[in-house]
């Protein structure tokens, strides 16, 4: 059998296997997972959203390093924080009164940090995408030409014209790279209840969300549909 993360969560809770789940909890994933962008493709995130959906509240964890950001391979690391963090917040939800009626919980901790702060965050949304084509050997990034060697194309076009999307997480890297060596730069960017600003200053983020998409209140588009159900 294969599967999502998500899949596995509805197998397990609605397969008939067992019954009477007080949480559900996916990971440790080596890597964070914040930000708006970054978390609504989570497969970690999307299998607590699963389990929220039906009726069980879930705990997303993920690990990052202070200084390596990232924690791939996963067998150089240790994720025994991540893990024993985790376990501490699942004991204090059964032994207190805390409702578990935030939907799910996403939680980022470092590996490399003993006695790390805890704070509750607030996703952000800050996020921005690169576009490259590169035509033969010429590369126009942004109206810019540079000469480029060969390389793997990402997706090549009829033309021969090869498009490459690079997601811009954090204000300063591109792609995938590690955004910690020059992230102080950017502190006052992100409140300290933000989750980004919990990495930077080596603290456990822990961000409740809930699964409602919340509809908006707009008179602007209230007058729109009035106007199109006139004409």
């Amino acid at each position: 059998m294969t599967g999502t993360p998500a899949d596995c969560v509805a197998f397990g809770l609605g397969g008939g296997v067992e019954t009477g789940f007080d949480f559900v909890v996916a990971g440790v994933n080596d890597g964070p997972n914040i930000g708006n962008y970054v978390v609504g493709r989570s497969g970690t995130v999307g299998a607590c959203i699963e389990a929220a959906f039906l009726d069980v509240p879930g705990i997303a964890v993920s690990a990052y390093h202070s200084a390596d950001y990232h924690c791939y391979p996963a067998e150089d690391y240790q994720f025994d924080r991540p893990a024993r963090i985790t376990r501490q917040l699942l004991g204090q939800l059964q032994s207190t009164d805390v409702p578990t009626d935030f939907g799910f919980m996403n939680i980022n901790a470092p590996v490399d940090c003993s006695s790390p702060p805890v704070r509750l965050t607030r996703l952000v949304a800050d996020y921005d995408q690169r576009v490259e084509y590169e035509t033969d050997n010429t590369q126009l990034t942004h109206g810019y030409h540079e000469s480029v060697p060969d390389r793997d194309a990402s997706q090549t076009d009829t033309d021969g014209t090869t498009v490459e999307l690079i997601d811009k997480t954090w204000p300063h890297v591109d792609g995938y790279e590690n955004p910690l060596h020059e992230a102080e730069q950017h502190q006052d960017r992100y409140a300290e209840t933000s989750d980004r600003r919990a990495l930077i200053d080596g603290a456990v983020s822990m961000t409740p969300l809930s699964l409602t998409h919340s509809y908006v209140e707009s008179p602007a588009l209230t007058t729109l549909i009035e106007n199109l159900n006139g004409t």
